[in-house]
């Protein structure tokens, strides 16, 4: 285990790590070399992965353009045209979902980086156990959907091998050459499988990006409502007790200004 993971953490060397923070590589870490291992990291400025980026959204794209020129000119039945819609749409929604996260990153980069200002509380064992439990639950969930997906993949690459169609392909596709045939078949089938695990992956990592945006939130508020349930404890004194508290001038300044900063960071959250 420990050999695959040094394996992963070398083929996934993204500059998206170098410039965050703890809390952001919790949450984000795992996304983040998902995307760059799949080739759709935006960051990154070297040439061999520009060129690597190129390849793997090429194949996106003329996938999803095979799958088109299929449904137009040789959908000849209604299962046949439902399931090749199906698919289709599923893909274009996830490039329609990657382009708005791409031109938006500046937002989604200012909404994974509220958990480093300094109105971010998490000077408690009870707040940090909370942050430990929702990055956890992130990373959890991360697995359990890249599992689903791969389990679902996997059913189908196996299904056009035991059918009773000759010749068929993952998923309906129509291609410049005919390669029904016994010597380009297996070329091809084999080109498909890895297209459209390459199409898969980006549709899992486009759900996996929303979905760490989502419990990352979460975290915050939980957090925030942590600090808004003992902020009467945060500026307490020692030695005064609860019900002298507002008569002392130190503890209704104190008070006041932890709730204008929690009041902040709620403002920051939402905005």
């Amino acid at each position: 285990m420990e050999v695959l993971k040094f394996a992963w953490i070398k083929l996934t060397p993204t500059r998206a790590l170098e410039s965050c923070g703890k809390l952001e590589k919790a949450f984000f870490g795992t996304t983040y070399r998902l995307v760059y291992i799949i080739g759709l990291s935006t960051i990154e400025c070297g040439i061999f992965y520009a060129i690597y980026s190129t390849i793997m959204k090429s194949i996106i794209g003329l996938f999803i353009c095979a799958e088109l020129w299929n449904l137009v000119t040789e959908a000849d039945s209604l299962d046949g045209i439902i399931a090749n819609i199906n698919v289709t749409i599923i893909h274009l929604i996830a490039v329609y979902r990657y382009r708005n996260m791409a031109s938006n990153k500046v937002f989604y980069k200012k909404l994974v980086a509220s958990t480093q200002v300094r109105n971010f509380d998490i000077s408690t064992k009870q707040r940090k156990k909370l942050v430990d439990f929702w990055a956890s639950e992130n990373e959890k969930y991360l697995r359990l959907l890249l599992a689903l997906g791969m389990c679902t993949l996997s059913i189908w690459y196996v299904y056009p091998l035991v059918d009773d169609v000759e010749y068929n392909l993952v998923v309906t596709l129509r291609l410049p050459y005919d390669f029904r045939n016994p010597t380009l078949y297996p070329p091809t089938y084999l080109a498909t499988v890895l297209a459209f695990n390459e199409i898969g992956l980006f549709v899992m990592v486009n759900d996996i990006i929303l979905q760490a945006h989502l419990i990352h939130l979460i975290c915050q508020y939980t957090v925030l409502a942590n600090c808004f349930e003992n902020i009467v404890a945060d500026c307490s004194y020692k030695g005064l007790g609860h019900t002298k508290l507002h008569l002392n001038n130190k503890f209704k300044m104190k008070y006041l200004k932890r709730f204008d900063n929690l009041i902040d960071q709620h403002k920051f959250i939402l905005k």
